[in-house]
């Protein structure tokens, strides 16, 4: 398949692109700067720049026949600043926001005609990655974790918009996985122990396997890919299941089948049968 993986310079879209380079794949890789793994191809553009991925990505990939990718996976990102949010400074506060958000979207829009044009896999594929500060107030970390919560929407978004097209985008936690950087060259993630569950999610997802599971928010540290699998068609369906939604109060569900209870009590009062 052809790939392209965004952050590729960062220790995950690193790592991950060895690891696919090894099983075969055609990758490439995107990143503002050089990256000491031999990719299939590689830009340096920054991938918040509208501009720098029309006039450099795109130029690339048209010079070394690209017209096509199967597989989009969007690892760019930024922590820092971190600290409390009132003392960063307003031009630095929003850096992670706009490296998780536009560096996610930008690229997806830029190479969306690619991916409708492929002709390799029934459906193509698009990984996000948002972990962390998602699903809960990680103090210090107020833009990043603004990003990812607003990435995951994004995403359920784009799969609603996208619902006659055959691309399925997910978004996925990765899990905190601290390589030294020492070791980053030449770490197949196939091979490590500590990246078993990332890499089965992934490979998961940009496998046909997935086929219309789309719009979804799975962590590869809490979810098992066995238990997707047996209840994919479940969850690729109309579901809340793995989604980012208000949790309703206990007392409010002990409420709700209560009165159902009392309803049915009254039915069964009048003599109507329940189906």
């Amino acid at each position: 398949m052809r790939i392209l993986i965004t952050g590729a310079s960062g220790r995950i879209g690193k790592s991950l692109g060895y690891s696919l380079l090894n099983l075969g794949h055609d990758v490439w890789g995107v990143a503002p700067s050089p990256s000491d793994i031999l990719f299939s191809g590689y830009s340096i553009c920054d991938v918040t720049n509208p501009k720098e991925l029309n006039n450099i990505l795109l130029a690339d990939l048209s010079k070394c026949g690209w017209n096509h990718l199967d597989v989009l996976i969007l690892a760019a990102a930024k922590m820092e600043p971190k600290g409390p949010a009132l003392s960063i400074p307003l031009e630095t506060w929003a850096v992670p926001l706009r490296t998780c958000l536009e560096g996610s979207f930008y690229p997806i829009s830029v190479l969306f005609n690619l991916l409708k044009g492929s002709p390799t896999i029934p459906r193509r594929k698009i990984i996000c990655f948002s972990g962390g500060g998602a699903d809960r107030g990680h103090p210090g970390f107020s833009s990043a974790s603004a990003a990812k919560a607003g990435l995951i929407r994004l995403v359920e978004t784009l799969s609603l918009e996208w619902s006659n097209e055959p691309i399925d985008i997910n978004i996925l936690a990765p899990g905190s996985h601290r390589i030294p950087r020492s070791n980053l060259v030449g770490t197949n993630i196939l091979n490590s122990p500590e990246f078993e569950n990332l890499w089965n999610m992934i490979a998961f997802l940009i496998s046909e396997q997935s086929d219309g599971f789309t719009g979804k928010w799975v962590s590869a540290q809490i979810h098992h890919v066995d238990f997707l699998k047996q209840n994919l068609k479940a969850w690729s369906e109309d579901s809340d299941e793995f989604t980012l939604r208000p949790k309703t109060p206990r007392s409010q569900i002990e409420q709700k089948a209560s009165k159902n209870h009392l309803f049915w009590q009254k039915i069964k009062f009048f003599g109507v049968k329940k189906d």
